[in-house]
């Protein structure tokens, strides 16, 4: 009979034990995946937001040239940097120095650099061909293209008669 109650009890907290560390474990697995995917989103919208603003840099010199879509969009993505990148002193000072003197192009720049680089977008970095840009104008009379490499300018490019203008970025 003392072998029974001893078998019995020592199952009871076997049990116990075994429950408690399986709620506890899982407890802890779902912390921990929440928090990954909470911070893969974050950087994920971090990095979406970077992307927008480096296509939309032609808006900053002359917003009041540029569409409106295109102006709006650039505010939206620049308001989206005091939220998303608050925990980030350096990027705070560069965007408060950018907005003081907002067609400063080399501390829109440094933002973008600050903004960037933990999460390995290499703005600024050299590259012997850069992707094409096509910036339009506002009274959607003449498309600018653009390219990093002069080399891929071949067979004339544009004029003032097909209302393209080709350059460099």
């Amino acid at each position: 009979m003392d072998q029974i109650v001893i078998s019995l009890i020592s199952g009871v907290v076997g049990a116990m034990v075994g429950g408690t560390m399986t709620v506890l474990g899982s407890k802890k697995v779902l912390t921990t995946s929440m928090a990954n995917l909470e911070r893969a989103e974050i950087r994920k919208l971090k990095v979406e937001c970077l992307s927008n603003l480096i296509g939309l840099r032609f808006v900053t010199p002359a917003p009041t040239d540029q569409l409106p879509e295109y102006v709006s969009k650039w505010m939206f993505e620049m308001n989206r940097i005091c939220v998303l990148w608050s925990d980030d002193p350096c990027v705070m000072k560069d965007l408060r120095d950018f907005n003081a003197e907002p067609s400063n192009i080399a501390r829109l720049t440094k933002l973008f650099r600050t903004n960037g680089q933990d999460y390995h977008v290499p703005f600024g970095q050299p590259q012997r061909y850069r992707p094409w840009c096509i910036v339009p104008n506002a009274n959607q009379t003449n498309v600018s293209f653009c390219f990093g490499d002069p080399s891929l300018l071949t067979g004339g490019g544009g004029g003032g008669k097909t209302g393209l203008n080709v350059g460099r970025c």
